[in-house]
């Protein structure tokens, strides 16, 4: 194994014990006897090495499969001691967290605590009210100016009022795109 730091620093001294004018036979055979130790030593700790890497990396990789498997079926999981739960998802399969404002039930809640118990998990809502049904809820969005406009020439077509009478729609939605931006006028 040339080039090697450990390995190449073995090579100087058993060159240095095989040419030593210093050194007699006696002493020269007992440092190369030291040397080849000293190689075999590095050697067997490197295959060591090598095979308790490889059991680690395939042990991460089994590890990592098992807690993908865990969490594709939403399954618990403890971590080194910690556990770890699934959250409640929405309607639309996005997971539920405290802070998380949501519209359902013809109205929007900001969830303030969950809790999970027998029948499964709660949300709590600011007003205190608690909802067992979380598919029953879609994560909020604020309407975007293109969201009420839309709206606002669904209702034009709806009241017919594409041609005249279209003061009345556009006055509301007026107003309401003046709240949005926070102007008065």
């Amino acid at each position: 194994m040339e080039g090697d730091g450990a390995m190449r620093s073995i090579d100087n001294l058993r060159e240095y014990a095989l040419t030593a004018a210093s050194v007699n036979a006696t002493t020269r055979a007992v440092l190369a006897g030291y040397v080849d130790e000293i190689e075999r030593e590095v050697e067997e700790l490197r295959d060591r090495d090598y095979r308790n890497g490889r059991e680690d990396a395939e042990g991460a990789v089994e590890f990592a499969d098992r807690l993908k498997a865990a969490v594709d079926k939403r399954e618990d999981v403890t971590i080194f001691g910690v556990d770890y739960t699934a959250l409640p998802l929405d309607a639309d399969g996005v997971p539920i967290h405290v802070g998380d404002v949501l519209d359902g039930y013809s109205k929007t809640i900001e969830v303030v605590e969950l809790r999970y118990g027998r029948s499964g998990w709660v949300l709590i809502s600011r007003d205190g009210n608690g909802y067992a049904d979380c598919a029953a809820f879609t994560h909020h969005h604020a309407p975007t100016v293109e969201d009420v406009l839309t709206e606002m020439v669904a209702k034009v077509i709806e009241r017919g009022e594409l041609t005249n009478g279209a003061a009345q729609t556009i006055a509301e939605y007026a107003a309401k795109l003046r709240l949005a931006e926070g102007v008065d006028e």
